[in-house]
């Protein structure tokens, strides 16, 4: 399932960041949870994959959850905004290593460590 253009679309895009605006009328947030939207653990972590897709130009599966740490509850309606930064990649052709953060300007919600392969 694409996540881009349903739950969040891009803003601006760095060279190991993105900028994403949260769509808070997406069905996932009517469902998860009524009246307090948060943004899913596995939504975070599907945004970072495309993101990453988009970043390398091919198409990767999640194989390896080194470390996730969700550190602040990701809210919609709180946070419009969020930057997902890339702090480390290693690209072997293969796999990606990834490690970064989804944040504010002011709160980390998110800290990840995740390893990803080329489909």
């Amino acid at each position: 399932m694409k996540l881009y253009n349903d739950i969040y679309t891009i803003i601006e895009k760095h060279d190991n960041a993105v900028t994403i605006r949260l769509l808070p009328s997406s069905a996932i947030y009517q469902a998860h949870f009524p009246g307090n939207p948060v943004t899913p653990g596995v939504c975070q972590v599907g945004i970072i994959g495309e993101l990453l897709e988009e970043m390398c130009g091919r198409k990767l599966t999640l194989c390896e959850v080194k470390n996730l740490k969700f550190v602040e509850v990701l809210k919609p309606d709180v946070t419009e905004e969020a930057c997902i930064t890339f702090e480390k990649i290693e690209d072997d052709g293969e796999r990606l290593v990834v490690k970064g953060t989804v944040s504010s300007e002011t709160t980390v919600f998110t800290k990840f460590s995740l390893v990803f392969e080329t489909v």
